[in-house]
């Protein structure tokens, strides 16, 4: 077959126009990003407070971004005799059991119910120092659901395995997941857009539809990573904010109230106790000094009679 130079410039229009169909799909195609996280993990709560929490707020994305949160990032388990299932997490069992939490939610909440109810958990979590029940309770009681569903599902053969189903996501990744927390986007881990997307995923999101104009908020946002697939990659590393402290939450010292109450009882009873030995003693000094001084004046009638006495006798003795 000949090809002239019309033949090639068709074939080049033609390869032109299949590209930008293509290109264009792909731009209108709903971007997948899925985070990875554990609930006592102190990047994974940063995260969600600071970038997830805000997002989420911006409902305009949901239509064009499929964002899945799954507990566990570094959560393992093992089996024995085929049935039953061992945990084992970063920062101990409460943290095992805090994802089963969020793996039961999933599960026994509706979809957008559930993403509310692990926000809510996350960017709480601090102040309710680590305690699943508690945290679980105060959100229910703001969303308006029955916890104990929950609290019961976690603690049961049936949210271990719920949570081991969502562990198995892990298995069929392209890359093992290392950290915690770890963002995978259209089924790839590229470090520089997971500190993009744990930096402010509002903007990351924006950047990745291109800026579109139909969802307000991108229409106001300006660039802060600059473009997309872009070489410059120099100027945007170097406003990544994000930088992983791989440590647990930051526990504060909890108040016992039973404690100051006792300790100052302790001490209003001391104080009492010791008012009643001080007055017990001055009772005691004073009975010791009254006797005393009975004592002295019994002594000085004793003296004075004896002298009546003796005067009497002395009398009688003249008188004879």
């Amino acid at each position: 077959m000949k090809f002239n130079i019309t033949n090639i410039y068709l074939l080049l229009i033609s390869f032109v126009i299949y590209s930008y169909s293509t290109m264009k799909i792909k731009l209108t195609d709903k971007i997948d990003i899925k985070i990875f996280y554990d609930v006592l993990c102190g990047d994974s709560v940063r995260v969600f407070k600071s970038s997830i929490e805000p997002y989420y707020k911006n409902t305009e994305f949901q239509s064009r971004i499929n964002l899945v949160l799954i507990p566990g990032a570094k959560m393992t388990f093992e089996t024995s005799d085929g049935s039953d299932v061992y945990f084992s997490c970063q920062h101990g069992e409460d943290e095992c059991l805090g994802n089963t939490f969020h793996a039961c939610a999933f599960y026994k909440l509706e979809p957008s119910l559930a993403y509310k109810y692990i926000i809510c958990y996350m960017s709480n979590i601090r102040e309710y120092m680590g305690n699943n029940f508690d945290v679980t309770q105060y959100c229910s009681s703001q969303l308006n659901f029955d916890y104990q569903p929950i609290a019961t599902c976690a603690q049961s053969d049936e949210g271990k395995q719920y949570m081991l189903t969502l562990l198995k996501r892990k298995s069929v990744l392209k890359d093992n997941v290392y950290f915690s927390p770890w963002a995978v986007v259209n089924g790839e881990h590229d470090d520089r857009i997971e500190s993009m997307i744990f930096d402010n995923l509002t903007d990351y999101s924006c950047k990745a539809l291109k800026y579109d104009k139909t969802i307000k908020i991108c229409a106001s946002y300006q660039e802060f990573y600059g473009p997309v697939g872009g070489t410059d990659t120099n100027k945007r590393v170097e406003k990544v904010r994000f930088k992983r402290t791989n440590g647990a939450i930051e526990v504060k010292e909890k108040k016992d109230s039973n404690k100051d109450s006792n300790k100052d009882s302790n001490k209003e009873s001391n104080k009492d106790s010791n008012k009643d030995s001080n007055k017990d003693s001055n009772k005691l000094k004073e009975k010791s000094t009254n006797k005393g001084i009975d004592n002295v004046l019994n002594n000085e009638k004793e003296k004075s009679k004896v002298n009546i006495n003796n005067k009497k006798d002395n009398i009688k003795v003249e008188s004879k």
